[in-house]
């Protein structure tokens, strides 16, 4: 049997760290001294409630039955080789669309899709970087970012259990020795700020090579006795471990800098009082000065600017929480506007609107969801009041939005005639409760003109953000298949797969001697 088709690993199935603890009896250490005078102070104590918080695990990770697993995979999400791989076969055909829905990722940031068909609800996605020894400072910074990025994704998503995969894949190169304790290391940091947002955080390995340097690593970050503190002081001498949030300080190229800028300005000073300043004589050139200058200024090295980017993103997923909360303050205003329609709505007949079939059930996508159809070129918006449409698509949509769906714009064949104006679609989204949005999957379009995709690129601003992330091209009829098995399409769009043909029976001679096969056939009935 496949490792892909076993059954999933619950929770239950795997021992915290406190629970593997093969020495119990002696994990309480002795009380510290607390004074500054302290030379054996642990770095990081033995915690058993964070111990408790965490396991080691060696297996596949696309088996465990957790909030989230965490993937390694490249910028544009569609890497098809390791475990990557591994992963998104078992997560099924569903999680292309998610994965195109999502877009990029770039290196040390993290973004959260569905888990499909995997026993995890979500796949966190990150970019590990490529190791170069040369830039050493940058790979270990942009790792330690993949980790933190990835826990602050599954924070802000209220993701208790989760699975770090070794987000160091080999191909990349980077040290599997010094990687786990990039890892080891953040997580232990990140749980001492936030270890209530996570009931579990596994680290799953695939290999023997890595579980023995995981087990090597991890009771030096997470301690279970007074002998491994004792360990923890002598092999992580020669680490740096960072800030609070175990993030990499470069303190040798601070001083450098600092130094050289107290220099220039002490030698300065000195020629100042001399009175041997000459600027006429001087040697240096203007272009010299200012690139020294430059130089002084310059606090940060690229590295380091580039992590502030990604702090900044953080803050940004913090702002946008908070324009999430103000959304939906407005949209619970525009609940009143909803009924309203939706009760006048329910004193029309639509017959003639439903003769038209332009908006119907057209199946189920690969998850078991409906998907409705909305073909535009069914709909002539000349020859039709706009407003009523506008009410057979509330009546119509309100008996399908209480559970989770999908809504597919074709845009195959529309014409000139096809195409209502900007001003009512804006009235049909501003009319929509926050219902509709609330369990909506994605809103596909078929197909898609430069028009369309202008159109919606100017709704952006009366429609909610989290209505416009859910928008998925769908460029060809082929990409249908990325969707749902198959849908209720008009055959010239979209044709039925055929079901592969029966074979005929053949005719069967009552005179004619039996073969040998019949022969056979008839014994074994006997």
């Amino acid at each position: 049997m496949e490792e892909s088709n076993m059954p999933p690993i619950a929770l239950g199935a795997i021992a915290s760290w406190y629970d593997a603890n093969p020495c119990q009896s002696a994990s309480i250490p002795a009380p510290h001294d607390t004074t500054n005078n302290a030379p054996h102070r642990p770095i990081f104590p033995v915690d058993e409630a964070l111990n408790a918080r965490i396991s080691l695990w060696n297996g596949a990770i696309w088996r465990l039955q957790l909030d989230a697993i965490v993937n390694s995979t490249n910028e544009s999400l569609k890497d098809t080789s390791g475990l990557c791989r591994h992963i998104l076969e078992a997560a099924g055909k569903e999680i292309w669309v998610e994965c195109e829905a999502v877009g990029t990722c770039r290196t040390g940031e993290a973004v959260i899709t569905r888990g499909c068909q995997l026993p995890a609800r979500h796949i966190i996605h990150t970019v590990g970087p490529r190791y170069n020894l040369k830039y050493k400072n940058a790979a270990e910074n942009a790792l330690h970012m993949c980790y933190r990025s990835s826990l602050s994704v599954a924070k802000e998503e209220n993701v208790r259990t989760i699975a770090l995969s070794c987000i160091y894949i080999k191909r990349k190169g980077y040290p599997r020795d010094d990687a786990a304790h990039i890892a080891a290391r953040t997580v232990r940091r990140f749980l001492e700020h936030y270890r209530d947002d996570f009931d579990r955080v596994v680290f799953c390995v695939d290999s023997l090579e890595d579980q023995m340097i995981y087990e090597s690593i991890l009771p030096l970050y997470f301690p279970r006795t007074a002998e491994d503190e004792l360990k923890q002081l002598s092999r992580l001498a020669s680490h740096h471990l960072g800030d609070e949030f175990g993030e990499p300080i470069i303190e040798e190229r601070k001083i450098r800098i600092r130094s050289l800028g107290s220099r220039a300005q002490d030698n300065q000073l000195e020629a100042s009082q001399s009175g041997q300043l000459d600027y006429e004589d001087d040697d240096s050139t203007d272009d010299e000065e200012t690139a020294l200058q430059d130089f002084r200024e310059m606090s940060i090295d690229p590295d380091i600017e580039r992590l502030e980017k990604l702090r900044q993103l953080q803050q940004e997923r913090e702002k946008r929480a908070l324009k999430e909360q103000a959304a939906v303050k407005k949209q619970n205003a525009s609940v009143l506007n909803y009924q309203t329609a939706l009760a006048q709505a329910q004193r029309e007949r639509f017959d003639d609107l439903r003769a038209m079939k332009f908006l119907y059930n057209a199946g189920v996508d690969h998850s078991g969801c409906p998907v409705i159809v909305y073909l535009a070129c069914n709909l002539p918006v000349d020859d039709v009041d706009l407003d009523r449409v506008m009410l057979y698509v509330i009546q119509t949509m309100d008996a399908i939005v209480e559970n989770t769906y999908s809504v597919m714009y074709v845009h195959t064949d529309v014409k000139d005639e096809n195409q209502p104006n900007a001003s009512w679609l804006k009235r049909l989204f501003r009319t929509f409760a926050s219902k509709y949005q609330a369990n909506l999957r994605f809103f596909y379009m078929l197909e898609p003109t430069m028009w369309l995709k202008l159109l919606v690129l100017i709704s952006k601003g009366f429609v909610s953000s989290e209505f416009y992330k859910k928008i998925v091209y769908l460029p060809t009829v082929k990409d249908i298949d990325n969707v749902a098995e198959t849908l209720d399409l008009p055959a010239h769009i979209y044709p039925k797969k055929a079901k592969a043909p029966e074979q005929p029976l053949e005719a069967v001679d009552p005179s004619a001697p039996p073969t040998s096969n019949q022969h056979e056939e008839h014994e074994a009935v006997l």
